[in-house]
């Protein structure tokens, strides 16, 4: 994991890189490489979710800039007017529409999958430095939601940032609980998922139901810009790392 340790131009990744350069050294041998390799799969999650990232500015470019004039078309067409037969062109011009909500729906989701990962790891993380064994089935990352504050109390953990408990919350909702229901374990046949798109905006994938219920209308769910999930990402990187850092002497690891 040497490539975790030497300046990398994120912020984040640098504070982790010194961050565990500092306190390896006071681990014993092997469990100074079990931690490194431990937190370097937080560095390893979040390049992979940087250019995740940079491919889907260029994805939601490219299909604003298809969309902008059909959305232009539509606005300026009569009410009530009469639609034509689509042309060869249009069908063409419609498969590329497709094709470009296609591959934007690809990074969205995979966005989502791997920032789930990253928030697995960081658990894995927090598990081998204050000595938690996470349950077998599940997630860490939901096992720590779920068991957070407890754990701290238990171990005699301070917590610290005082924030760090809601933003365990708002990750949860906002990548976990999505990733779970509508995308790998989508159980509902009446889902569909449609694009939203605007100039100059994050455009998102749309959930909406097919025959749709009083209930249903509670469940509609819009994917979040990636950029500001990003930046909460990052934010719960410093937390966590400033939990570790001030509970130190409490971590089994620690032999200096």
């Amino acid at each position: 994991m040497s490539g975790i340790f030497g300046p990398t131009g994120f912020p984040t990744l640098d504070r982790l890189s010194a961050f565990v350069e500092t306190y390896r050294s006071r681990m014993d041998n092997k469990n100074n490489n079990l931690f490194a390799f431990s937190a370097g799969a937080w560095w390893t999650y979040y390049i992979f979710l940087t250019h995740i990232l940079a491919r889907y500015d260029r994805s939601n470019a490219e299909y604003g800039e298809v969309m902008e004039p059909v959305t232009r078309r539509m606005s300026e067409a009569p009410a009530g007017g009469r639609s034509r037969p689509m042309t060869p062109e249009d069908m063409a011009e419609w498969k590329r529409q497709i094709d470009l909500a296609t591959v934007l729906h690809l990074d969205i989701e995979t966005f989502y999958l791997f920032a789930k990962i990253l928030l697995d790891r960081i658990a894995d993380t927090f598990g081998f430095m204050f000595g938690v064994d996470w349950k077998s089935s599940g997630s860490s990352h939901s096992d720590l939601s779920k068991r957070f504050e407890t754990l701290c109390r238990d171990k005699g953990l301070e917590i610290r940032p005082d924030n760090l408990p809601a933003l365990i919350s708002k990750l949860s909702k906002a990548v976990v609980d999505y990733r779970n229901k509508l995308i790998e374990h989508l159980n509902d046949p009446r889902i569909l998922k449609g694009t939203a798109s605007a100039p100059g905006k994050a455009s998102s994938i749309v959930t909406s139901h097919m025959y749709p219920t009083e209930e249903d209308a509670e469940a509609f769910r819009q994917t979040e810009d990636p950029h500001a999930l990003l930046r909460m990402l990052e934010e719960y990187i410093e937390a966590m790392l400033k939990l570790f850092e001030v509970n130190t002497k409490k971590s089994p690891l620690i032999v200096s």
